[in-house]
């Protein structure tokens, strides 16, 4: 089942709706992490045919989309959104399955979460992942019943069915490398009102966050602290750096809730001599 292609999409997003306005000079543009997450599970199964399309450096979208889809024929396309781009996605989707009718097309993120019932009656999506997705896409790419995986909704007959929620991922040390060398890194820029270096790499170092503040989803990650090693975000942050990224931006929803864990970190960067700029993008709590 190796054999089957998988194509990761990521919407065009703040960079396409600031395009026009003058706060585009301050608009962060970085590859996706949870895609590169998401392929570098998949090629961690053995799936060696993966590739990831992000519309927010392409200067053509359409063309883009056509372009990927006639040449490279994947058996999946996996589109990660946000409610403000649920309306690209619908339109990435609709214009895959028109032209693509045998592809089957996943959503995922936080909107696919929340409303996964409303996202399938409103688009061509043959499915979303509720949660996180990287144990459930292994399992939709290698064929299981889609009535037997935990954490999707699906339509079939006309009717949406939501399946029972996948437990989190209880040591994300398990996770594979994300697969950044699937991104042309060069092409991305970010302000330097918010940036040293360029290109910026995200990484993440936790998930979940114990806090309940009003204006904050959870419906991913929880509210239980998950965190990798100080060990494993060292492996991570130097592959990043050989790969060619030269600034960091941490991505975690609170960094420094385990502040011996962060300090470990931090005295770990200083032994192994990494020279490079960092910041807490979410800010420390």
């Amino acid at each position: 089942m190796t054999n089957k292609k998988v194509l990761l999409i990521d919407p065009p997003g703040t960079a396409k709706v600031y395009s026009t306005s003058k706060i585009k000079a301050a608009t962060p543009v970085v590859p996706s992490i949870s895609l590169a997450t998401l392929a570098g599970a998949l090629l961690k199964e053995g799936y060696k045919d993966v590739q990831i399309l992000d519309l927010n450096i392409s200067k053509n979208s359409d063309r883009d989309i056509q372009r990927v889809m006639d040449t490279y024929k994947p058996n999946f396309v996996g589109i990660t959104f946000v409610t403000p781009l649920f309306a690209s996605a619908c339109e990435i989707c609709e214009k895959i399955k028109k032209d693509h009718p045998d592809v089957i097309v996943l959503g995922g993120g936080v909107h696919s979460t929340t409303l996964p019932k409303e996202t399938l009656e409103k688009s061509k999506f043959d499915l979303v992942v509720i949660g996180e997705g990287e144990e459930t896409i292994i399992e939709l790419v290698t064929g299981k019943n889609w009535s037997e995986i935990k954490g999707i909704a699906y339509k079939k007959d006309g009717k949406v069915f939501i399946n029972p929620p996948r437990p989190l991922i209880e040591n994300l040390d398990d996770l594979p490398l994300p697969a950044w060398h699937l991104y042309d890194i060069d092409k991305y820029f970010s302000s330097y009102l918010n940036s040293r270096k360029n290109p910026v790499g995200p990484i993440e170092t936790s998930r979940g966050c114990t806090f309940g503040c009003c204006f904050c989803s959870k419906v991913i990650f929880g509210r239980s602290f998950r965190a990798k090693s100080a060990q494993r975000v060292i492996d991570e942050l130097e592959r990043m750096l050989k790969l060619g990224f030269r600034e960091i931006h941490i991505w975690d929803d609170n960094f420094s809730t385990d502040m011996e864990r962060a300090k470990l970190i931090c005295d770990l960067i200083i032994k192994k001599g990494l020279k490079f700029p960092w910041n807490i993008f979410n800010g420390l709590r």
